[in-house]
């Protein structure tokens, strides 16, 4: 009789778990054989994360690819994500602590959605080994390639891995093409175009003055840290991200034009009114002007009260 008992327990147990081992082997074969992202769905995620047996660290982005949900970051990150996936593929078969890129769609996994929470995409997640919590990443502060995201993953990972960028040669070959056309059209009308605009001073103001309001308008910040365009909230689009240590693509091109508003209202003050004649037409352009530059000032104080709002000033906004 107890060795009955004991055999009914050995073949409850192995039955429990034999699923959740099985279900794994498979998830590991499909990422080993596919173009290294795992496709779940609600189940598949559950047996994925939520089973001890786990030895591996699983990166899982929960994203909406659907056209009708228009999410332009998840079609953004996408490209960068699988590029990842595919260069730690051919680590898994010869590392233990390897980690699984999974990705789950919202038109597949409206249930887990709704159990994490979530109401915005992309989200990524990591998963340790043995661990049912993950760590979030931020795609508001580190952005969307797969660079920042392979320093996500080696810091929470005991894996480490390093990403190498595929050369792209077509900007290169664009830029030389765009150059030779350039040359060639700067020698055949030097005497018209080119000498006049390179001996001229206005020409170089010009173009310093669209250079300094390019970089301080954050153009090299985006470059770098490649944020998204803008954030979809509950309460709509979002142009401005909180704190002044994070900027959208949208709101650069917001501050880059307030900012070219500002300079050019100084540069009509100073040069163009004081060469109007008529003394009344004068007072009047620089009642004007001035009045656009302190309410452009005050939506540019009032843009940075409402990103750090324990800012203490404000003008007339």
């Amino acid at each position: 009789m107890p060795f009955i008992f004991i055999a009914a327990t050995i073949i409850s147990t192995v039955t429990t778990i034999a699923p959740a081992i099985s279900a794994i082997s498979v998830i590991q074969h499909d990422a080993q054989n596919q173009a290294g992202v795992v496709k779940l769905d609600d189940l598949s995620y559950n047996e994925l994360i939520r089973t001890p047996e786990r030895d591996f660290g699983v990166a899982v982005v929960l994203t909406a690819m659907d056209e009708r949900m228009k999410c332009t970051p998840c079609h953004k990150f996408a490209p960068e994500f699988h590029l990842l996936a595919k260069q730690a593929k051919g680590r898994r078969s010869t590392n233990k602590n390897s980690i699984v890129f999974a990705s789950l769609d919202f038109m597949d996994g409206q249930r887990t959605f709704n159990d994490l929470g979530l109401n915005t995409a992309p989200s990524l997640f990591y998963h340790a080994p043995h661990e049912l919590n993950g760590h979030l990443y931020d795609f508001n502060r580190n952005g969307f390639l797969a660079e920042r995201l392979v320093a996500f993953l080696n810091t929470h990972s005991p894996t480490k891995f390093a990403f190498k960028r595929p050369v792209d040669h077509t900007s290169t070959v664009i830029a030389l093409v765009l150059l030779t056309i350039l040359a060639v059209f700067a020698k055949k009308n030097w005497n018209t175009l080119t000498k006049p605009f390179i001996f001229s001073k206005w020409s170089w103001c010009m173009l310093t003055l669209i250079i300094i309001l390019t970089m301080t308008s954050g153009y090299m910040w985006n470059q770098i840290r490649k944020p998204p365009q803008m954030v979809m909230t509950k309460n709509g689009a979002q142009y401005f991200a909180n704190g002044v240590t994070n900027q959208y693509r949208a709101e650069t091109v917001i501050i880059g034009t307030i900012y070219a508003l500002l300079a050019s209202t100084i540069v009509i003050l100073t040069i163009s009114v004081t060469k109007i004649q008529n003394t009344g037409r004068q007072r009047a352009a620089a009642y004007l002007w001035t009045l656009i530059l302190i309410v452009t000032f005050s939506v540019l104080v009032y843009i940075f009260k409402m990103k750090q709002p324990i800012y203490p000033f404000r003008l007339f906004v």
